[in-house]
């Protein structure tokens, strides 16, 4: 199902597993992660991603990459990475009473993805191939024909 509030790009729901870690901006080490999370959606342009910690000793995954700008964050999917901003982030109110707490925080992508990693990014196993994703994946596809 897409959706598009008033942003930049369509956005697409997804429920991929990703990892998110905070990384020196100069072929540096990961400084603090992985979180473990999931995609919440994605569009070409960013993406809302559920993580679970957010702190890692002295370092905030969000705050200390938007305060310090020779670190980024980076999705890990396990066939690539993305280097990506953090542009927001908030508790996740829809994980409260579940006994978990997941913050979303949304990400903007420091490169444009390839069309095969955006497939990745929004198909799962489970997916059929006549279903809601197959639409997903020709809409994905017709960006890259624009």
């Amino acid at each position: 199902m897409s959706n598009n509030d008033g942003r930049r790009n369509e956005r697409y729901d997804s429920d991929v597993s990703v990892r998110l870690s905070l990384k020196e901006v100069k072929d540096g080490p990961i400084v603090a992660g992985p979180s473990a999370g999931r995609f919440s959606d994605i569009s070409v342009s960013g993406a809302a991603v559920l993580v679970n910690p957010i702190r890692f000793g002295k370092y905030h995954l969000v705050d200390t990459a938007l305060e310090n700008p020779s670190q980024l964050l980076v999705l890990d999917l396990n066939e690539f990475s993305i280097p990506c901003r953090p542009v927001w982030y908030h508790l996740d109110t829809t994980s409260k009473g579940k006994g978990l707490e997941q913050y979303k925080v949304g990400v903007e992508f420091m490169r444009e993805p390839s069309e095969y990693e955006l497939t990745k990014m929004t198909t799962t196993q489970e997916d059929d191939s006549q279903g809601p994703v197959s639409r997903t994946l020709k809409k994905i596809g017709a960006w890259f024909k624009s």
